[in-house]
């Protein structure tokens, strides 16, 4: 009904980002590639993407 998600996929960037932050690069990468395809509009998921790659 009602969605903490501010833009659409926040919570599976959010995922993402928890996954990076514990120093789960790959979990982090693979969570992150599936929000880019699933919310490509989002605003900050490639950047994230792009972060967690880089590490």
């Amino acid at each position: 009904m009602f969605s903490k998600d501010y833009y659409k996929g926040d919570s599976l960037v959010v995922k993402g980002v928890y996954a990076f932050y514990n120093y789960e690069f790959d979990q982090a990468v693979e969570i992150l590639t599936d929000a880019r395809k699933q919310f490509p509009d989002h605003p900050g998921v490639h950047l994230i993407w792009a972060a967690s790659r880089w590490v």
